[in-house]
């Protein structure tokens, strides 16, 4: 189920709102499958899924901003590296 997905690709850290509203609509959907009230399932079951699919969006956008940060980070080092060994080489720097 969607909901598993989430769970899978990390949406308790970085959806757990929308993976608790999951959850809560598909324990709706299978006590309205168990009482035989099958239009109420299916939507509760529907809502399910697109809040599993919501929280999904929602994980892999906080994985890739954590992504571009880090890459962010690991440029501003490299650049930072670069202009000291710029410096220790360059005319009237240091040796």
């Amino acid at each position: 189920m969607a909901s598993c997905h989430a769970n899978a690709a990390g949406a308790q850290a970085h959806a757990p709102n929308e993976l608790k509203l999951a959850n809560d609509k598909l324990a709706s959907a299978q006590k309205a499958m168990a009482d035989k009230d099958y239009g109420v399932a299916l939507r509760s079951a529907q809502q399910a899924q697109a809040d599993a699919q919501l929280a999904v969006a929602k994980t892999r956008a906080a994985k890739a901003r954590q992504s571009a940060d880090d890459a962010q980070v690991a440029a501003r080092a490299q650049r930072e590296e670069t202009d000291r060994n710029t410096l220790r080489t360059s005319p009237g720097g240091t040796q």
